[in-house]
């Protein structure tokens, strides 16, 4: 606080007192300001400035979430240089917020995306297609493979049916659980 860089005899004015309560305040909310334009700088927290980073990097304003926004531009970020199994491994980690395997097939000129840890299809798939099939050579195909819950994963719940039941949720809830 202010105060206590003081001399001690300012702390028995009432005036002082509260001059000093307003000065901190000031002080936090500028320290606060500081804080959020620093934050702007940066994709990772970037709030208030997201349609600028959008344009920079050429992606259309979106209505998403700003983490799917914020993933899409670090993505498109990342999307320059060269191509590599590693580089679309990267991208497609930013997309998913998890582990994604590239499996490469050069006799069939081809690649397949394989979501690790992210169940069902991800929220922002059409935006992860759209980056890959734009920094992936025109004569590669590509193919992507979504986890589900398997009938063995079903089975190690050990519920009954009727538990199962009782969950109230839909089969296409039950494949991502």
């Amino acid at each position: 606080m202010l105060r206590d860089k003081m001399p001690s005899f300012y702390s028995e004015s009432g005036m002082m007192l509260q001059l000093f309560e307003v000065e901190d305040t000031e002080i936090q909310d500028l320290e606060k300001s500081i804080q959020n334009t620093f934050d702007e700088f940066f994709i990772d927290t970037a709030k208030a400035t997201i349609d600028r980073w959008e344009k920079e990097v050429g992606v259309p304003k979106s209505s998403l979430p700003i983490e799917q926004r914020r993933a899409t531009v670090k993505s498109k970020l990342r999307g320059y240089g060269t191509v590599t199994v590693d580089h679309i491994k990267t991208i497609c980690d930013s997309y998913t917020n998890g582990d994604v395997n590239i499996i490469e097939k050069p006799s069939t000129y081809e690649f397949e995306v394989k979501f690790n840890s992210v169940r069902g299809i991800p929220p922002n798939i059409k935006d992860l297609q759209n980056i890959i099939n734009q920094i992936k050579p025109a004569h590669l195909g590509v193919t992507y493979i979504y986890l589900y819950t398997t009938w063995d994963r079903f089975d190690s719940f050990n519920y009954t049916w009727d538990e199962f039941d009782s969950l109230n949720k839909t089969w296409d809830e039950l494949e991502v659980m």
